[in-house]
């Protein structure tokens, strides 16, 4: 895993419309008690802007994607439910946010999954600020790995802090 500046692209332009017509629906199923889902065809708009992002490779192993697999789009904070968090709805409203989505080669969005572990308090709608929540998984478009993670001379990953370690423990 290394660092990828998220600034270094920008979202397809009917990307970002067709994203922010999603999360209204999104709003609207909540509010009407109607089954919550998140449209794979917004998602797929976004896919080649991240794959270039991420120079082909998987945000979180690295191992070159399109060689072997077309790559999915991974969302960091999950969509559905959360893992470990009983009753909480996943963090819908991000579905569609840029910041929250990352080029992954399918083993890594398995294990992935809805794994969002936290310190301390977690959102759970639009009007909790995620800049509140402290997540112990690294996202390579947000945080540095150095520091959290250390290759060894066998190739393995460790983590050197609790977020290294919960991340290599996750992604595997």
């Amino acid at each position: 895993m290394i660092f990828i500046d998220r600034n270094a692209a920008k979202p397809p332009e009917d990307f970002e419309r067709r994203g922010t017509a999603g999360t209204e629906q999104l709003i609207s199923a909540i509010g009407s008690k109607k089954p919550v889902r998140v449209n794979p065809r917004i998602l797929h708009l976004a896919k080649p802007k991240l794959a270039e992002l991420f120079h082909g490779k998987c945000a979180y192993c690295e191992s070159p994607i399109e060689a072997t697999s077309p790559g999915e789009v991974e969302q960091f904070r999950p969509k559905g439910s959360v893992k470990a968090e009983q009753g909480h709805p996943g963090y819908w409203w991000v579905a569609y946010r840029w910041e929250n989505l990352l080029f992954s080669c399918p083993t890594c969005n398995r294990a992935k999954g809805s794994h969002f572990p936290i310190r301390g308090k977690r959102a759970f709608n639009p009007d909790y600020s995620l800049g509140q929540e402290d997540p112990l998984l690294l996202d390579p478009g947000a945080d540095d790995p150095v520091g959290h993670l250390r290759f060894t001379k066998e190739g393995l990953v460790e983590g050197l802090d609790e977020r290294g370690e919960k991340t290599v423990e996750i992604i595997k």
